[in-house]
């Protein structure tokens, strides 16, 4: 069988890294997919777990607002909580595509217009 998913969106917060009992690195966020139909917008919040080596670098080269292209297997597990029934949806990232940062109001550096050349 099949199971891929590829999935764009923005981190709704910072990567957080974790250690399991048996040594193993892993970190998780999550991210908001936008989908529009017509006039309606929905957004989708999805946790995405990456392992390993590709954990180190989601945690540190990713913060909160970043977007990112997100490949990987799909995870769907139901929890039961006294009368209600979850469903946790969650990506086992394969790959993570670093994309576009944040904008921050200090961004951007003023210049002289006399240094620059054109």
């Amino acid at each position: 069988m099949i199971n891929r998913i590829t999935i764009l969106g923005r981190l709704v917060n910072d990567p957080e890294m974790k250690i399991t009992s048996g040594g193993t690195e892993y970190t998780r966020a999550t991210i908001a997919n936008e989908q529009k139909h017509k006039d309606k917008k929905h957004t989708n919040f999805v946790e995405v777990v990456a392992w390993g080596g590709l954990a180190k670098n989601f945690a540190n080269y990713c913060e909160k607002g970043r977007k990112v292209l997100v490949d990987g297997r799909l995870e769907i597990k139901k929890n039961k909580d006294g009368e209600k029934t979850y469903t946790n949806i969650t990506i086992m990232a394969e790959n993570i595509d670093f994309l576009e940062k944040p904008q921050k109001e200090n961004d951007f550096q003023e210049v002289d217009d006399g240094e620059v050349p054109f």
